[in-house]
């Protein structure tokens, strides 16, 4: 039964004449920044990623490997323009 119930809130809308909607403050975590992105070193480190490998039964050396490869292949195509 709870299921269907549902809470409803008006539409929020916005026009050019109105003034912009508020934005939130900057959130105190490393990548809350647009524009900064980590390094690879910190996606493979990062425990979810760890654990979605262990899920996938990839090992790091296979991930850092596939890496490499695709930074050698980008290098070259760009070395060749």
């Amino acid at each position: 039964m709870l299921g269907l119930i549902s809470e409803t809130r008006p539409a929020r809308s916005w026009s050019p004449g109105a003034s912009h909607p508020r934005r939130r403050r900057g959130r105190n975590e490393h990548f809350a920044e647009g524009g900064v992105e980590p390094s690879v070193e910190e996606l493979i480190s990062d425990p979810v990623t760890l654990a979605i490998m262990r899920c996938d039964h990839v090992s790091e050396a296979d991930l850092r490997g596939l890496v490499d490869g695709v930074r050698a292949g980008l290098r070259a195509r760009h070395a060749a323009l």
